[in-house]
């Protein structure tokens, strides 16, 4: 990269470690229905007698609007005050939840739509204030503990007391708490930051491909990581496993999934990012191995389920780090919330529509097959990576030996 844009990216890493953790806060608000989405999804169905269809619909209501809010980022975040923007993607919030209260069926989709775009806002903005810290692996990991451990809790006190006490006022009521508590972290986060404002455009006339091409990997492993997720319920159950044994998995992938985010928080960028991504998409085709050769093996679904959700956490920690790293305009890091949003809601269905009536494993071998590009496609990231900075390096001895001349 040339000197300026190393001094432009140093100077715009310089937010404070208040705000890393408020941003990380609010992305865990702005994640929060993505990260609950069976709990949020069955409880608004089962309060207004949705079909299966409908159900569905819902979540495409908000993840839809989710991604449109975060394409929008393009023009809206250089330009509006974040503390502001963060202010009314809370009113939107909270005007939605308190709207489920007296809506009709009809209408429950156009708030869940209102919901997806406060939580896209809110979402897009985090990802942007932690995209300027001085070690964006770590912040990105930082954000994922913060994401799950809300959930967690979100997910373990409905389930074990309030919609069983309270019904559907105790859901409504108390997720308006947690989003209260966090939204007071608005002020703590930038009003804007100068990476935002100039979008990093002195890039030396040089093409931008390798944030391309790692946004690219972005999207395909995310879905097809999305795609495994969300059939994973589906998945115990064809190895024999209980109702119970298979939420009894799934809880312990959450804890394993809390230890991904952990590791990649730990590690930071003291190894880059290709080594840790070369290491994580190689261990997601061993998982995927595991579920292929266990068959009606519970134990080995348990064993694939928990490595599943670590390595999630954990791609998605490097992939968007390394977006960050290579993006010499900006771009791409503003689209990260867009990418993730479009790859979530198109890998379920994508699964559902390669699997078949009788077997997961056509499933499972384009999941291995996509692991196999993004480990390709981010080598090549490395290599125009190298040979950018190479030329930089070249560019500058050739300018240092003319001016001492």
């Amino acid at each position: 990269m040339d000197a300026s844009v190393t001094a432009e990216k140093g100077k715009a890493r310089q937010v404070s470690l208040a705000a890393i953790f408020a941003a990380s806060v609010l992305s865990a608000a702005g994640a929060l229905v993505f990260n609950a989405f069976p709990l949020f999804l069955s409880t608004l169905a089962d309060q207004f007698a949705l079909s299966d269809q409908q159900l569905g619909f819902l979540g495409t209501s908000f993840l839809g609007a989710f991604a449109f809010v975060a394409l929008a980022a393009l023009w809206w975040l250089p330009r509006l005050s974040w503390k502001w923007l963060g202010a009314i993607s809370y009113v939107l919030i909270g005007g939605s939840l308190l709207g489920f209260r007296a809506v009709t069926p009809e209408n429950v989709f156009w708030l869940m739509g209102i919901y997806g775009m406060g939580s896209g806002i809110i979402f897009t903005l985090s990802l942007n204030v932690l995209a300027h810290a001085r070690d964006p692996d770590r912040a990105y990991g930082i954000k994922l503990i913060f994401e799950m451990a809300l959930a967690g809790l979100l997910i373990f006190t409905m389930t074990s007391w309030l919609i069983e006490r309270f019904g559907f006022s105790g859901f409504i009521y108390g997720t308006l708490i947690l989003y209260a508590a966090s939204a007071v972290f608005v002020f703590w986060i930038p009003n804007k930051l100068l990476q935002a404002n100039r979008q990093k455009n002195q890039t030396g006339g040089r093409s931008n491909m390798a944030a391309w091409l790692a946004s690219f990997g972005l999207f395909v492993q995310f879905a097809a990581f999305a795609g495994l997720w969300g059939f994973m319920e589906r998945i115990g159950a064809a190895t024999g496993a209980t109702t119970e044994s298979v939420g009894s998995i799934l809880g312990f992938s959450l804890v394993a999934g809390l230890g991904g985010a952990l590791a990649g928080t730990w590690i930071g960028n003291r190894w880059g990012q290709l080594r840790p991504l070369v290491i994580c998409l190689l261990l997601t085709i061993v998982s995927v191995s595991i579920l292929i050769s266990g068959g009606t093996d519970v134990r080995a679904f348990a064993v694939a389920a928990g490595l599943i959700n670590a390595l999630l956490q954990f791609f998605v920690i490097y992939q968007m780090g390394l977006v960050t790293e290579v993006d010499l305009t900006g771009r791409m890091t503003m689209l990260m919330a867009f990418i993730l949003a479009l790859g979530g809601a198109l890998g379920p269905g994508i699964f559902g529509i390669i699997k078949t009536d009788t077997s997961f494993d056509p499933a499972y071998l384009s999941v291995i097959a996509i692991c196999t590009l993004t480990l390709v496609v981010n080598f090549f990231v490395e290599k125009l990576t190298s040979i950018s900075r190479a030329e930089s390096a070249m560019s500058e001895d050739f300018l240092g030996s003319i001016s001492q001349e």
